[in-house]
């Protein structure tokens, strides 16, 4: 008897730790049908491999420094329109176009071109190519290589447009209250068109943004003895890369912002983000391009407060090249994968920087291969304006990328 009584005592004290068990559990949310419990808020990204960033609602204000390399290119979203400074170079394309995509541009209402440098300039052609642009714009002073025209105009004109040419002093509206002021350059330096660079002041949502191109000692030293402690910022986009040719220490105490952004790849330019630069803002927040992803942006929450991310985005697509033949000027692209979305997914020709891109609907079977070919071939897809993307004589590396900029496949 005594033994059954145990039992029973046992058996109800079980009973009503699964009862207490079970309230603890709806108490605390279970998961509805179908649905995942979220992961533990109390684990911390990686700093290098942050989680994606849904990119913020098309009426939101925001800039984008975009990670193109040894390069420059900034993304403005503005009042719902988008404007860039510089566009890279040539081969940084894929990425200012990866950056474009994950912001959800389809038109770009103004280009401002520093300067006559390719790495500021470089990607105006294919970008005028590919994307509906309004104005471009350029310095009033410039001083490009001894009898050549300015790239900026070239590339404008190709595309049947005409460069506006801004002096300092104007100010270009930008939507809402946003503006773009110019500060410089205020000389012409014959020496290095560097030192010619558009300079602006860019207001955004109450943010003020100093953009100095790639300014370096003699251009600084003008818009200081002209402005003084008005060039005082929030945020500076620093001069020339960071290098120690640029951003003295007046021009640093002046400007003394809070956060600066240095657009660079220190292995290609050794130089740059110099430890000179770095150590003028010691305690300020510093961003290095070539420590980012698609880049960094800059939006507005919580009433208009500021905050900058490091931002990244994926497909996960499984593609590569599977050949490229020269001959009938044809590649042929694979998905290794499950069925594959290609818009907006990139194919490059690294010796001549000829870009295709996929066209929106564009889909590839689990499994299946399609071809791309110059304009007058008989490919699955055709290359726009390139009859022969790939150079016959000489080697011409094939990259294929997706649409926010990350390379899935190269083939030599």
């Amino acid at each position: 008897m005594t033994n059954r009584l145990n039992t029973i005592h046992k058996l109800t004290a079980f009973l009503v730790c699964c009862m207490l068990a079970l309230l603890q559990f709806a108490a605390c949310g279970a998961p509805a049908s179908g649905e995942t419990a979220s992961p533990d808020p109390t684990k911390e990204q990686s700093a290098e491999t942050p989680a994606p960033v849904s990119p913020p609602s098309l009426t939101d204000d925001l800039i984008l420094f975009v990670n193109v390399g040894k390069a420059d290119a900034t993304v403005i979203r503005s009042a719902g329109d988008f404007y860039l400074v510089d566009t890279g170079t040539a081969e940084s394309v894929p990425a200012l176009f990866g950056a474009m995509n994950y912001l959800g541009a389809e038109s770009v209402k103004g280009v401002f071109i520093t300067h006559s440098h390719s790495d500021h300039v470089g990607g105006l052609s294919t970008l005028l190519s590919h994307y509906p642009v309004e104005t471009v714009y350029r310095a009033d002073i410039s001083d490009p290589k001894e009898g050549k025209r300015n790239p900026a105009d070239k590339a404008a004109e190709k595309a049947g447009k005409k460069t506006v040419l801004l002096s300092a002093g104007e100010t270009i509206g930008i939507g809402g209250e946003n503006t773009a002021a110019v500060l410089g350059p205020l000389v012409l330096n014959t020496d290095d068109d560097n030192d010619n660079s558009l300079v602006l002041d860019l207001r955004l949502n109450g943010t003020k943004i100093l953009l100095a191109g790639d300014m370096q000692f003699a251009e600084e030293e003008t818009l200081l003895d002209r402005y003084g402690d008005g060039l005082k910022t929030d945020i500076l986009r620093a001069g020339n890369h960071g290098n120690p040719d640029a951003t003295g220490p007046a021009f640093a105490e002046a400007t003394d912002p809070q956060t600066v952004v240095i657009s660079t790849d220190r292995t290609v330019d050794t130089d740059s983000a110099n430890e000179r630069v770095l150590n003028l803002f010691s305690g300020k927040e510093i961003l290095i391009t070539d420590e980012s992803d698609l880049g960094y942006l800059l939006s507005f929450e919580n009433g208009g407060k500021s905050v900058i991310r490091n931002i990244r985005e994926e497909t996960g697509l499984q593609l590569m090249i599977e050949e490229i033949d020269k001959e009938t000027q044809t590649a042929v692209i694979r998905n290794n994968g499950p069925e594959a979305d290609l818009s907006g997914c990139m194919l490059f020709s690294e010796k001549g920087n000829e870009l295709f891109v996929f066209p929106d609907g564009a889909v590839l079977a689990a499994g299946g291969s399609c071809t791309v070919s110059g304009e007058n071939g008989n490919g699955d897809f055709r290359w726009p304006g390139e009859k022969k993307p790939w150079n016959q004589k000489k080697d011409d590396r094939a990259l294929l990328f997706d649409r926010f900029g990350n390379l899935l496949h190269a083939l030599n």
